[in-house]
């Protein structure tokens, strides 16, 4: 049985990120592929805390596609 969901609901997930950038695309694909089947409006909000490493570079490229 499954239960209808409400169109006016959307989920955010918030990711916390340092030095995670040969790890975010799959990452976001995972979550990507998770959530597009329940039929919400969702978003991801990563929150870089100082990374070294081109993390920042890599969120700025999800955003962009």
């Amino acid at each position: 049985m499954s239960a209808a969901v409400d169109p006016t609901l959307t989920l955010t997930v918030v990711v916390p990120v340092v030095n995670e950038a040969e790890n975010l695309a799959a990452l976001h694909q995972r979550l990507a592929d998770a959530l597009q089947p329940t039929n919400l409006s969702w978003d991801v909000l990563y929150v870089d805390d100082g990374s070294t490493d081109q993390s920042l570079a890599v969120i700025r490229q999800l955003a962009a596609d």
